[in-house]
């Protein structure tokens, strides 16, 4: 999994929570990882010949290897011998001034195979994904590794098709390039950039009496980029939405479109929105929303490239599952791409989705992803899972900031890796109400859920790059001067991240939303963020009221208590387990779960100690006790 450190010190253009108060703070610049024209519209790949395998393709290129700032136009393909390239390359002499075609897998990491096939001469790598789905981001092993030739990865499909052909002897030629692939009328639907709904995957008991509710209002909208050398005109990008229940035949529900008059070469990317948004008919059950993006324009005859007019994704609607990305039900777990930790990883951090329901329920599950880059397990670290409900407004005046006092803890899972847990997988947890003794967390009406997980030190969250929502969000914030719905309407719609540090009680707490506005970079006249990931995070909703002996089962750990509660200075915590424990952690986070203090103690059945919270500011905080058997947590204020 590719992995990437963000700036510990992340910026906002705005509000943001520092303290618990509110503060504006001035934009840092982050170091770049990704070359910014590929991070936005996508390295382009396109097979030029044979003309049964022509168009442009989905891939990934590696940000250790060399970007294709000139492009490579109509250059040869050769396969490495062997294609594993588990040894150096014995076809050196065809592969040199040519493409090598190699394989993923084998053992072998992603570097070394550069590293032979660059040694053999080669002009670029293609690495052929070993498994059906999308192309993944490349790591490069060491970190420092680097390679001056681009190195992409392409699907199964498109690499077995090129494959067969160079097995057969024929001939395959292909172009790559961050920008223009040679063509004068070349206009691109910018793939990641196009409005998708609240969430890709949400379940059918959400959905029912939505109108009117704004975070489920659609709006069509998205991003155009000219590649080509003229300006084009009258640019119309058509969203086509189709239904398919489940076991069913699709059907045509509603087309929307969105329009930009011209888009110059040297003004190369805009965006485009619809004038108002769109609410999708309810379904009558399971099924899949299917949109279809296409693009026309005056030029349009003439297109050099038309293969990326066109940009399709579908959103799930299921008996269960709600996640902002996309959700891997062959493996039962959210779509992950890409890991992510703040620079350095040296503190645990909290990393999650806020989540707006219209119908109240339970949660039952929580899943997410956890790797590390040196170990391939998980053993000796933990991890929590929180379940956060906010009301905006609590903290006058509502204004889609979270503040301190506007959200409260009503679900929590506390989990121990063991040898077992390998770095990278899908963590699916149980959650605990606020109470402590029941295996689901109550989830109300007409309210915002912050779901996240707190990452220990050094580890990173799993994140879906390729499902993204922000175009949505841009319609509101950046849409070219146009008119729409309040800015402030949609940002509680974006994923959120708070940097931890446990012990900390110098006021420097920060809250953001995201994407970070320090994130944000400029080509041509539009902002774009520079990540367009989203944390792979879910909750399974159970489909009714939890029933008493299967779903509504006591848990509790013990009996916890704290006295005096609220606390003033201090306050004396005694605890009684049901069932000893060979460790457990005791852990205090305030009202947004900015960590205050953890300590770890062994071989525990009951005991009792002070807790001091002279240097807490007055407020509400959560006492979280976790252990093998279970956790619990206890509200508690501190007064001055």
């Amino acid at each position: 999994m590719k992995h990437f450190n963000l700036l510990g010190s992340l910026l906002l253009s705005g509000a943001c929570l520092l303290g618990g108060a509110e503060v504006s703070l001035a934009q840092v610049q982050q170091p770049l990882h990704d070359n910014i024209i590929g991070n936005i519209s996508g390295a382009r790949f396109m097979v030029n010949t044979p003309a049964n395998l022509t168009g442009t393709k989905k891939i990934t290129i590696a940000d250790w290897g060399g970007q294709p700032i000139i492009p490579l136009l109509n250059k040869p393909v050769v396969k490495g011998i062997d294609s594993l390239a588990a040894n150096p390359l014995t076809n050196a002499a065809q592969i040199s001034g040519k493409v090598c075609l190699l394989y993923r897998g084998g053992g072998v990491n992603f570097s070394q195979k550069a590293a032979y096939a660059a040694n053999a001469g080669a002009i670029a790598v293609i690495i052929v994904n070993n498994v059906a789905g999308d192309p993944i981001s490349m790591g490069a092993t060491p970190s420092t590794f680097t390679t001056p030739i681009p190195v992409i990865m392409v699907t199964q499909a498109d690499g077995d098709a090129m494959n067969a052909v160079l097995s057969a002897s024929g001939s395959v030629t292909v172009s790559l390039g961050n920008w223009s692939l040679g063509a004068s009328h070349d206009l691109s639907i910018v793939s990641t950039y196009q409005a998708t709904p609240h969430a890709t995957n949400i379940p059918y008991a959400q959905l029912i009496g939505t109108n009117g509710s704004f975070p489920y209002n659609y709006i069509c909208g998205g991003g155009i980029a000219n590649y080509g050398t003229k300006t084009e005109h009258n640019v119309v990008v058509t969203d086509s939405i189709y239904w398919t229940p489940t076991g069913g035949a699709a059907s045509f529900v509603a087309a929307h479109s969105y329009s930009i008059d011209s888009i110059m070469p040297t003004d190369s990317v805009k965006f485009g929105f619809a004038a108002q948004p769109y609410t999708l008919p309810v379904p009558t059950g399971k099924g899949r929303y299917d949109h279809h993006y296409t693009m026309t324009y005056d030029s349009v005859a003439h297109e050099g490239i038309p293969q990326d007019n066109v940009y399709s994704f579908s959103h799930y609607v299921t008996d269960s599952i709600i996640c902002k990305g996309s959700y891997d039900y062959a493996n039962s777990r959210p779509g992950v791409s890409i890991g992510i930790q703040p620079a350095g990883g040296t503190t645990p951090f909290v990393f999650g989705t806020m989540l707006y329901l219209p119908n109240g329920g339970y949660a039952a599950k929580m899943q997410y992803s956890l790797s590390v880059n040196t170990d391939p397990t998980l053993d000796g670290l933990a991890a929590w899972g929180y379940v956060f409900k906010w009301t905006d407004g609590l903290v006058p005046p509502a204004d889609s900031f979270v503040q301190a006092g506007e959200i409260s803890l009503v679900g929590v899972n506390y989990t121990i890796f063991g040898t077992g847990d390998s770095s990278g997988r899908g963590v699916t947890v149980d959650l605990t109400d606020s109470l402590g003794v029941q295996t689901y967390a109550k989830l109300d009406s007409n309210s915002h859920y912050w779901v996240a997980v707190e990452a220990p030190a050094g580890s990173f969250v799993g994140m879906d790059r390729t499902s993204s929502y922000f175009s949505r969000a841009y319609g509101f914030f950046v849409a070219g001067g146009q008119n729409h719905p309040s800015p402030t309407a949609d940002i509680a719609e974006v994923a959120c991240y708070q940097a931890m540090d446990d012990a900390r009680t110098d006021g420097t707490f920060t809250f953001y939303n995201y994407p970070f506005a320090g994130n944000v970079y400029y080509i041509d006249s539009v902002s774009f963020d520079r990540y367009n990931e989203i944390p792979s995070v879910a909750l399974h909703m159970l489909k009714s009221a939890p029933v008493t002996g299967v779903n509504n089962v006591n848990k509790s750990i013990g009996n916890i208590t704290l006295f005096p509660n609220p606390a003033k200075g201090s306050t004396n915590v005694s605890v009684e387990l049901t069932k000893a424990a060979k460790q457990v952690t005791y852990k205090v986070i305030d009202a947004v779960g900015r960590g205050m203090y953890s300590e770890t103690h062994n071989n525990v059945t009951s005991e009792k100690f002070t807790l001091d919270v002279t240097n807490y500011a007055a407020g509400t905080y959560y006492l979280l006790v976790g252990s093998e058997n279970g956790v619990s947590f206890k509200k508690f204020t501190v007064i001055k």
